[in-house]
């Protein structure tokens, strides 16, 4: 996992920078389970993840000011 910013700070009262989150995309599951419909209809093995949404590689802007 990998995760940075880059930003400045203007007049000492506002700062804005760049972020990414989760930069190499390496996917991270928040649940994983067997999937019963699927053996029950079909007669199959099969699983089920669920993502969130700090599971996936994010790019954003943030920004602040102080008063």
């Amino acid at each position: 996992m990998f995760e940075g910013s880059i930003g400045t700070t203007i007049n000492d009262r506002f700062r804005i920078s760049l972020f990414c989150k989760y930069c190499t995309d390496k996917r991270i599951p928040i649940f994983t389970g067997s999937d019963n419909i699927g053996s029950a209809l079909f007669g199959l093995n099969s699983s089920t993840q669920t993502w969130g949404y700090n599971s996936v590689r994010t790019f954003g802007v943030r920004a602040s000011a102080a008063f």
